[in-house]
């Protein structure tokens, strides 16, 4: 019995261990990505990659926000889902590229903090457009959505 126990805590522990192995690898192919497609002073994104999770003020910090909550109303905010969703332009996002304490660049939002984060809200479901959330799209519309290209301007070089 108790070599049973011993056997299913090590292969939970080996399980923990891949997933954070996986995690760390899929952070850095993720944020290779990112910095291999901003190394040029303008360029285009798509959403789905500056919105993604390990990158937007996640983990790895490549994009960091100058303010954490959008100064946007829910009128506003709907009206931008709005835009993107019928494929039109909605402004350049500059982002001014920075170095940290430890040596690490990373972007820091310049112009367009408001419509990240209200893209980011409803992306993950913190608000609905058009009766629905994020999640409860069709896969047409999420694909469409993430994939929308939005135009992005690097400044600086620290």
């Amino acid at each position: 019995m108790f070599l049973a126990y011993v056997f299913t805590c090590t292969a939970y522990l080996f399980v923990d261990w891949m997933k954070c192995i996986y995690d760390g690898f899929k952070i850095g192919v993720i944020e290779h990505y990112y910095w291999s497609r901003l190394d040029k002073p303008e360029t285009t994104c798509n959403l789905s990659l500056l919105l993604s999770i390990e990158l937007f003020n996640g983990p790895s910090k490549c994009i960091r926000l100058l303010q954490s909550e959008s100064d946007f109303s829910w009128k506003h905010k709907k009206t931008l889902v709005d835009d993107v969703m019928h494929n039109k332009h909605i402004g350049t996002i500059v982002l001014g590229k920075k170095r940290d304490s430890y040596g690490c660049y990373y972007h820091a939002v310049v112009d367009g903090n408001s419509r990240l984060l209200a893209l980011h809200d409803f992306m993950y479901d913190r608000f609905s457009w058009n009766h629905k959330r994020f999640s409860e799209l069709s896969a047409e519309k999420q694909i469409l959505f993430r994939e929308y290209k939005l135009g992005v301007r690097v400044i600086g070089d620290d």
